[in-house]
């Protein structure tokens, strides 16, 4: 698994590729954690360098996205491949999570959705 991180404005967007999974799930929820305690309350996750998630990395974007909401921030993922879309379709996550084709959807959407907007 490897992780990146760039801003647009106060939005973080984290880029992940390879494998989110059992070996994994807590470094990732580590660097999603710095990012929060840092003061960062939106988060883009581009997924689309991602090649497998197991359950426990979709237990960690769940988590993640928990945590931010009820911190009255926002979660969401974008660029999905098929198969890794499949994955979160199947388990419902996409019913919590929203997920959008492109980063400029995302980034576009996110913008709406903050307060004051």
């Amino acid at each position: 698994m490897h992780l990146s991180r760039y801003k647009k404005g106060d939005i973080d967007i984290i880029e992940i590729g390879g494998k989110l999974e059992d070996s994994h799930s807590q470094e990732f929820i580590d660097y999603i954690d710095e990012i929060i305690s840092a003061g960062s309350s939106y988060l883009i996750i581009d997924i689309n360098s991602l090649d497998y998630i197991s359950s426990s990395g979709l237990g960690a974007i769940s988590a993640k996205h928990i945590s931010l909401s009820i911190r009255g921030g926002k979660l969401i993922l974008t660029q999905m491949k098929p198969n890794i879309e499949k994955v979160f379709q199947i388990t419902r996550i996409l019913r919590i999570i929203p997920n959008y084709p492109t980063l400029k959807d995302a980034l576009e959407d996110l913008e709406r959705q903050k307060p004051g907007s």
